[in-house]
């Protein structure tokens, strides 16, 4: 979704070369596709389907959302944010306390000693 975003986002400021308020955003929308966070990319993609490219600005949405997913996925937690984990894996136990110390749930000690643990089972 990225890739065929910056297409339509330079397509975009390309057809409109004339004007230069959409290649000021269009750069600023690629620049925030490739480094902004969640919400960033979202708020550009808005501001590129009024001002860059329709398509392109779509695309940005499209985009956030599917990072959303990769970034939940990879953390091994579902869309709602909960962690599944298989109970009897060591690696799944450890990226779960993780994400509990990293919200704050458990303390730095617990998390340690359970940590110590789980690593040993490895």
């Amino acid at each position: 979704m990225k890739t065929a975003a910056k297409v339509f986002l330079i397509i975009g400021m390309i057809l409109q070369f004339f004007l230069i308020f959409p290649i000021i955003l269009g750069v600023i929308a690629l620049g925030k596709l490739e480094s902004g966070s969640k919400e960033e990319v979202r708020t550009w993609g808005i501001i590129s389907i009024f001002g860059v490219s329709l398509i392109g600005g779509i695309f940005m949405l499209l985009s956030a959302d599917d990072e959303v997913k990769a970034s939940l996925a990879s953390e091994g937690r579902n869309k709602s944010g909960q962690f599944t984990s298989d109970s009897s894996d060591p690696a799944s136990k450890l990226r779960e306390l993780k994400g509990l110390y990293d919200q704050g749930i458990i303390d730095e000690t617990t998390y340690l000693e359970k940590r110590r643990k789980y690593m040993e089972a490895l």
